[in-house]
């Protein structure tokens, strides 16, 4: 519920927008602070493109997890590079299915 708050308050609608932050907030406990101060992109309810802000998230998100200190951190880096993936299928729907988490192929509900 806090994920989607947040998604919501700040008006992202797409599916993979969604993802991303769900994720983030799951993995880390929050949408980063410091990890927004490294990109110059707004967010939506700031007049800012949710496709923008979402890549510009992702990639500082991705580059803070591989280098962390952190081995812990470090492996969990196939997460955002799961959603990077997803981005440069423009999946923002997520109906380009299956979709490859960590390598487990996941499709609809039968």
């Amino acid at each position: 519920m806090p994920a989607m708050a947040w998604a919501d308050e700040h008006r992202f609608k797409t599916a993979l927008s969604a993802l991303v932050i769900y994720d983030s907030v799951i993995h880390s406990g929050s949408i980063l602070r410091f990890l927004r101060s490294r990109f110059p992109e707004s967010p939506p309810v700031s007049g800012g493109n949710e496709q923008a802000w979402t890549t510009a998230y992702i990639r500082e998100r991705h580059k803070w997890l591989k280098t962390n200190s952190s081995s812990a951190l470090r492996t969990s880096s196939y997460r955002t590079a799961d959603l990077t993936r997803e981005i440069s299928r423009r999946n923002w729907d997520l109906s380009q299915l299956p979709i490859s988490a960590n390598g487990t192929m996941v499709y609809p509900k039968a």
